[in-house]
C-alpha cells in the first residue's frame, strides 16, 4: 500500500487506481464505487495476489526480492 498511502481513492500519475494501484481498469469494473469501498478493493487485490503468488508471505518475498524488469531494477513491485 505504499504508493496509495492506504487510500481507496488514490490515483497515480500513470492513472493506476486504488489501494493496490490497478493499471488495467479491472478494479473500476469489479468495484464501481472503488473510491470509497475498502472491502471490495481488498477482495479484488487479495484475489490477484492468490492467483499470482498463492500467499501474502510469497507476495512479500517477491516484493522484497526487487525482481528486475528487462534487466533493470525498478524497485519493489508485485
Amino acid at each position: 500500500m505504499k504508493e496509495s498511502s492506504n487510500r481507496t481513492d488514490a490515483v497515480n500519475s500513470a492513472g493506476c487506481i486504488g489501494l493496490g494501484q490497478d493499471c488495467n481498469g479491472v478494479l473500476a469494473t469489479r468495484c464501481p464505487d472503488w473510491q470509497t469501498t475498502y472491502q471490495c478493493q481488498d477482495e479484488y487485490f487479495t484475489g490477484y495476489m492468490r492467483s499470482r503468488y498463492k500467499t501474502w508471505a510469497a507476495a512479500k518475498a517477491h516484493w522484497l526480492a526487487r525482481v528486475p524488469i528487462n534487466g533493470r531494477d525498478v524497485g519493489n513491485w508485485w
